[in-house]
């Protein structure tokens, strides 16, 4: 489908730059000088992103998409501005802006947002209404890239490692993957191997006279094994088995039975390491890593947080009452904490500061009582030591999975957890491209 796009800017040589640029991606552009004649645009045709500059004469940026969104909710809208700090973001999101876009920007960043705005253009709704991934919540590049190959995942029988650090919403993905499956009216087992405890090979394969075990269970429907990483010896050779040939192996002396199972495992552990250090089999990591999925920590998809904030808060909002709102300085309170807990440690504060919250709007106070870092504290407002280091981490990542498959990019890109296009970007992000 050709993308109708709309570029509203007050200054002739960026609208006419970003008009070819659009134009050579083979969309269809139109120009706009202000907000009066970006609104009459609107009136007399369909669109379905709109480029707009955030300073602008009579109307500004934010006022304009304040309009078209109580117009056109269903139209995506992309912020420009050479202004792209914390607070512009921010505000951006807040009134309903699929992405901020930093000017000046190349062809990649204006198509990456395109892309985003395209995904994401009625505001909440990660998924089309009624899917079984409605409840992951997102619209940044590196989230939608995890949707779409849990997609793909849902539509095959292999088995499946989802990793990523605790809280990221691995069991989300799990959850979501058994129900978009052909096995959806089957059980959604669970085994948490966190611990490494012994009483895991009972749980899993059963014990004489007593449960047939975890896997039995989940016949015909999916296993959804949590921390992998922590299976004892024993369980890890037996789980081998089962992948192998579907036979459950029972105590000594008892016959072995079958159970039609698909298996999906998650862990927060580098596998390969723990392969290195004689703690895990290869072979096991081999057979359950046929499909990978990788899931970011928070930290590293913040575009995500304004969605997940009206999720939450709607998730916890009292018994007939309504959602209530953050103010532009408690969002920027979020902005500038890392989550080590992730979703989990997100939904945690959301559900604790909508129990402290008292009137409709939830202020930055709140989350400092919480034990957040307040405003008025020294911050990087640009983000710009953490964006470092998350870059520093992401292209040692890209450039260790290149390395260890220097023929196959594929196969590199699913063990990254994202499409072969996006590793190639990033490829050409980090120059990491021969030739370059």
């Amino acid at each position: 489908m050709t993308l109708n796009v709309l570029v509203v800017d007050d200054m002739a040589t960026v609208r006419d730059t970003v008009i070819r640029m659009l134009r050579k991606a083979g969309m269809r552009a139109t120009p706009a000088v202000s907000g009066t004649e970006a609104l009459n645009e609107l009136t007399q045709r369909q669109f379905d992103i709109a480029l707009v500059d955030l300073k602008m004469g009579s109307m500004d940026g934010i006022e304009l998409l304040r309009r078209i969104r109580a117009r056109w909710p269903k139209i995506g809208v992309v912020v420009m501005s050479a202004y792209a700090t914390v607070g512009v973001a921010v505000e951006a999101m807040r009134n309903g802006a699929s992405h901020v876009l930093e000017k000046p920007f190349t062809m990649e960043a204006l198509l990456d947002a395109i892309q985003l705005a395209s995904h994401s253009s009625a505001p909440g709704d990660g998924t089309p209404a009624g899917s079984p991934f409605e409840e992951l919540v997102g619209h940044s590049r590196e989230f939608l890239d995890a949707v779409d190959l849990a997609r793909r995942a849902a539509e095959n029988d292999k088995p499946l490692l989802i990793v990523g650090e605790p809280g990221t919403g691995k069991e989300a993905f799990a959850r979501a993957i058994h129900s978009g499956s052909t096995r959806r009216a089957g059980p959604f087992v669970v085994q948490r191997c966190a611990g490494g405890s012994i009483g895991v090979i009972a749980e899993l394969f059963g014990v004489t006279g007593g449960s047939l075990g975890r896997i039995a269970d989940a016949d015909r429907g999916t296993l959804f094994i949590d921390e992998i990483g922590d299976l004892p010896a024993e369980a890890q050779a037996r789980l081998l088995r089962f992948l192998a040939d579907g036979e459950i192996v029972r105590e000594a002396g008892l016959p072995t039975s079958r159970a039609d199972v698909r298996v999906i495992a998650a862990t927060a552990k580098d596998l390969d390491v723990e392969v290195r250090a004689g703690r895990f089999r290869n072979d096991l990591l081999l057979r359950q890593r046929t499909l990978l999925l990788r899931l970011q920590p928070l930290r590293e998809r913040k575009a995500d947080l304004q969605k997940l904030l009206a999720h939450y808060a709607k998730k916890n909002r009292p018994r007939g009452g309504s959602a209530p709102r953050f103010s532009r300085d408690a969002v920027r309170v979020l902005m500038t904490h890392d989550f080590p807990g992730n979703l989990r440690e997100l939904e945690n504060l959301i559900e604790q500061a909508s129990s402290m919250c008292v009137g409709a709007e939830i202020g930055p106070e709140v989350f400092e009582r919480l034990g957040l870092r307040g405003i008025d504290e020294p911050i990087d407002t640009d983000g710009g030591a953490i964006k470092n280091r998350i870059e520093g981490e992401e292209r040692r990542a890209v450039e260790e999975a290149v390395q260890r498959n220097p023929r196959n990019l594929a196969r590199a890109a699913s063990e990254l957890g994202i499409s072969r296009t996006t590793l190639w970007r990033k490829m050409k992000k980090y120059g990491l491209l021969e030739g370059e």
